[in-house]
């Protein structure tokens, strides 16, 4: 029996279901990625026992491209960043033999597209359920099942694996903070990682001496009232604009509300966290989503079920929650 049928909406000063004969047969299983120039993106859905990666276009007929799931394997996370303007990359599980987690490249093209297995790592047998990031066109990252960061980059002739380790190394006495959620790709030589502490780590590309390095950014912190405020970093970073970075954080251990926060980059050295807050009437939940240009408006999902667009105000240097409802199929 075919699943559910969740549609996807768009909002366009109001919800409004996207139709299409298609995608009527699937439900929609993973957010969407980051939106393309014009409007394109990709999403995945589930049917039947598979999970089927869907290109929207709103520019082309029909709208919706279905490239199927890898051969043998089952789509896990969202996709990446297009890169190349012609390939996406994502996780999926082996459904033979001992059910490995592998990276998969999608590569696309007028209506039709290939799929080619990288497989894990040199460093692992299996990868994390957790969306890989694309840094710039030729470098992608993404995270092993033991909570490494690994950076995969193409050469000129062939693709490199470099492993950047954990996020902090373990000792005797200590295991090792390891990575969770890779994003926010940013200036072409720096991405965002949330940790197994909850703190916010970047690791970043020195030109001057060709080394990456790591920096801790610590958990969210701010003051409120002369009083320290700590939440907890748990959820996928994004960037929009150099030197601003967004995700919700969680405001206690248990991860049950989340507050917008962000990273702003001050100065030479110089990043500190603001905290954005929540809209008026709910919490946050879940990843942050946004426009890639800044000023930015950043999107989430509130636990009342809305969609909130925290947008910002120049005229005042704050941002105000604009509540975009439900989408309709979910009235």
């Amino acid at each position: 029996a075919l699943p559910i049928y969740t549609p996807l909406s768009q909002y366009l000063g109001d919800w409004m279901e996207v139709s299409a004969s298609a995608a009527h047969d699937y439900r929609w299983v993973c957010p969407p990625a980051a939106p393309q120039p014009g409007g394109s993106f990709f999403l995945v859905a589930n049917f039947g026992s598979l999970n089927h990666l869907i290109q929207y276009n709103p520019t082309t007929l029909p709208r919706f491209t279905d490239y199927g799931s890898p051969p043998g394997a089952v789509i896990v996370t969202t996709p990446s960043e297009v890169m190349y303007g012609n390939r996406v990359y994502l996780i999926a599980r082996d459904t033979s033999g001992d059910g490995y987690y592998n990276l998969w490249e999608m590569k696309f093209g007028g209506g039709k597209g290939t799929w080619f297995n990288f497989g894990s790592s040199p460093f692992a047998l299996s990868l994390a359920a957790s969306t890989p990031s694309v840094l710039y066109d030729g470098s992608l990252f993404f995270i092993d099942n033991k909570g490494e960061l690994i950076n995969m980059w193409w050469n000129g002739s062939q693709w490199i694996f470099l492993n950047n380790d954990y996020c902090e190394a373990g000792t005797l006495f200590k295991p090792p903070i390891r990575a969770l959620y890779v994003g926010a790709p940013m200036d072409s030589s720096k991405v965002f990682v949330t940790c197994s502490d909850f703190t916010l780590r970047q690791r970043w590309y020195n030109g001057a001496n060709g080394k990456w390095s790591w920096i801790n950014h610590g958990k969210p912190t701010w003051y409120l009232n002369h009083n320290p405020v700590t939440a907890y970093a748990d959820t996928r970073p994004i960037a929009l604009g150099s030197g601003h970075v967004f995700l919700n954080a969680s405001t206690t251990s248990s991860g049950t509300d989340q507050t917008l926060v962000q990273l702003w980059y001050r100065g030479p050295s110089d990043w500190v966290w603001v905290p954005q807050g929540d809209p008026p009437t709910t919490f946050l939940t879940g990843n942050v989503d946004g426009d890639p240009l800044y000023p930015p408006n950043v999107y989430s999902l509130g636990k009342d079920g809305h969609i909130w667009d925290a947008q910002y105000d120049p005229s005042t240097f704050k941002f105000v929650w604009i509540d975009l409802g439900k989408p309709d199929g979910d009235k």
